[in-house]
């Protein structure tokens, strides 16, 4: 799966980075708004997912995942602030709250995968 990760902390993008590659995953990683905003526009590249961090340097995740799901793709915000987690549900989008385990993550791939076996527990779903 071709992912597109979006996080400002680095260690953090660099351990889920590390774990989405060894997990067979190819990725490509930023910690910038604007630098996402341009690859997730680039339609050379297909990607299959959208992760990426609600606050960002230069914008903000949803926006990133409002026009990922304008374009049929994917998308999983997480944040740390539990401030953001209402606006997040009041949009319908599907986050998962820091910290999260790798079970939590693997199993929102594995519910957008198609595949056989999806046996994660997923992430937060915004209730309509």
């Amino acid at each position: 799966m071709r992912i597109l990760l979006v996080e400002d902390q680095t260690g953090l993008l660099q351990a889920l980075g590390e774990a989405l590659t060894e997990a067979g995953h190819e990725l490509a990683a930023t910690t910038t708004f604007r630098l996402a905003e341009d690859l997730l526009a680039a339609t050379i590249l297909a990607w299959d997912a959208l992760i990426a961090d609600v606050r960002l340097p230069g914008g903000n995740g949803a926006e990133l995942a409002a026009k990922a799901q304008q374009m049929r793709l994917p998308a999983l915000l997480i944040t740390g602030h539990p401030d953001a987690i209402v606006s997040l549900q009041e949009q319908g989008l599907t986050y998962l709250r820091k910290p999260f385990s790798l079970t939590e993550l693997t199993g929102w791939l594995n519910n957008i995968a198609p595949s056989k076996h999806r046996n994660c527990s997923a992430p937060h779903e915004a209730e309509n």
